[in-house]
């Protein structure tokens, strides 16, 4: 079976965060070597009531998670052939566990910052994690050379009464983009190269205008 739709067209970013229900098959999210989501309540109401007697004869329940842990146990487990979504388009959309690999990077990023969010990590250890994962944000790294410019945005935080800064880093260079509204250049590294030219000066704030942020030092980092 191919994909229906390019990974592009799904613009799964905007979504990562968003609970998703899933089916589930005798403790099984896999039926028929592929795993089954809804976006909306309305997708799914409209699927359970048109499949009203395989959803009896089959004991098919479903649960609520995140987009973005729906899609990485897609992308982390080859015995799963693909994705199926509901609820983006008027029809069934299909994406292949092979087209969805592009992905993996950034998806394994979110599920670290979330498991962090939820606390069934520390700081220290998703710090530790993210640290050679690729991120973008808005400034210029120094390059040494002659009339260069160099620069970074940050945001101004306080924590127990006293001020200080971060760094707002993002998952993808359109993140980045949606929030420059210097439109300032924006420049990619791995997240400890940032940490090791900017410690002991600015904190590290990921994804600072979604609910999975997480900051770390560049102590944690590193």
């Amino acid at each position: 079976m191919k994909s229906n739709v390019k990974l592009e067209q799904l613009q799964l970013m905007q979504h990562i965060d968003n609970n998703v229900a899933i089916l589930l098959y005798d403790r099984s999210v896999v039926s028929d070597g592929n795993v089954q989501i809804f976006i909306t309540n309305d997708s799914l109401n409209k699927w359970l009531a048109e499949n009203s007697d395989y959803v009896k004869e089959n004991k098919v329940t479903y649960y609520a998670d995140r987009l973005g842990k729906a899609v990485d146990y897609v992308i982390q487990n080859d015995n799963v052939k693909g994705l199926i979504i509901e609820g983006l388009s008027s029809v069934s959309l299909y994406i292949t566990h092979e087209d969805l690999q592009p992905l993996k990077d950034l998806v394994d990023s979110f599920c670290i910052m979330y498991a962090c969010v939820c606390n069934k990590i520390n700081n220290e250890k998703a710090a530790k994690l993210m640290a050679n994962k690729q991120i973008f944000f808005l400034g210029n790294m120094p390059t040494f050379k002659k009339d260069s410019e160099f620069g970074i945005q940050t945001l101004k935080r306080s924590k127990d009464g006293k001020e200080y800064e971060s760094i707002s880093v993002f998952l993808t260079e359109e993140q980045a983009e949606k929030y420059n509204a210097t439109k300032s250049p924006v420049s990619k590294c791995r997240l400890s190269d940032l940490a090791r030219l900017y410690k002991g000066m600015f904190n590290f704030i990921i994804e600072p205008h979604c609910n999975y942020w997480v900051e770390f030092t560049a102590e944690e980092i590193l």
